[in-house]
């Protein structure tokens, strides 16, 4: 609990020092690149933000190939920041999770199976980047399979919306 209260405090100071911030910083590419990052890396601690605005605002403010990398960097902070804290937490910070524990029980063999399928479907990241952490899956293999898991939904909606947008 007190992480999450930690999470929405550097939240409110991170909108506070954007709203405060010289109108020529707020325009510098790197000023709104750092912020994009500061974002995904609070994001797990602010588990109601969506992933697709922060897409979104990639492709608004960088062209398709800068915002894929912005966004493959910042995925990695919030991966790590996520999978670190379900780390820390455990099963048992964790209790959603004991109302399906008879349906992950038969998951528990193919644990990295699941870590991947579940990036395809529509699952929220930060609550799964969390309980792979939690469930110890190695973060390496974590790494790997989310990235493999969201790479076509990330390349096919920053390009598409790219497209339309910079034209």
């Amino acid at each position: 609990m007190r992480t999450i209260i930690n999470g929405f405090l550097i939240g409110g100071i991170l909108l506070l020092l954007v709203l405060m911030a010289p109108l020529e910083w707020r325009q510098s590419s790197v000023v709104r690149a750092l912020l994009l990052l500061a974002i995904y890396g609070i994001k797990p601690f602010i588990l109601v933000l969506p992933f697709k605005p922060l897409l979104i605002g990639a492709v608004i403010f960088f062209p398709p190939v800068q915002a894929f990398f912005l966004t493959m960097v910042g995925l990695f902070l919030n991966m790590s920041v996520g999978y670190s804290l379900g780390r820390r937490m455990g099963l048992a910070g964790m209790p959603w999770v004991f109302k399906y524990q008879e349906r992950l029980g038969r998951f528990n063999k193919s644990i990295t199976s699941l870590c991947f399928f579940t990036r395809l479907a529509v699952f929220p990241m930060d609550p799964m980047h969390l309980f792979f952490g939690a469930m110890g899956v190695p973060f390496p293999k974590f790494v790997l399979l989310t990235y493999l898991g969201l790479l076509p939904k990330i390349l096919l909606f920053l390009f598409l919306s790219g497209f339309f947008l910079h034209q």
